[in-house]
């Protein structure tokens, strides 16, 4: 591993060392939106992997943000909860 490629003990504290994804699984109609958005994000980590001259510990950050906006729009996909059943009133 190239010395470029570490980051430090205070960078890793601070940007942590796992992101996670909540992939709605509510509908199937939604999964090629959900997919969409993964794709998204897969595409600029690649870039910003392939293409950023920046710190590791910068990446990372730019990264956990990256993933944190894409959890919101999967939020947003994934929508309210199940409506109330309707009860009939007499």
């Amino acid at each position: 591993m190239h010395p470029r490629d570490e980051t430090d003990a205070v960078e890793e504290t601070y940007v942590g060392d796992v992101v996670r994804l909540e992939i709605p699984l509510k509908s199937v109609m939604n999964l090629r939106r959900v997919a969409e958005e993964l794709h998204g994000l897969a595409t600029q980590l690649d870039h910003l992997a392939r293409l950023s001259n920046d710190k590791p510990g910068v990446v990372m950050l730019e990264v956990r943000l990256m993933a944190k906006r894409c959890n919101k729009r999967l939020d947003a996909i994934r929508g309210r909860g199940r409506p109330k059943r309707s009860r009939h009133k007499f």
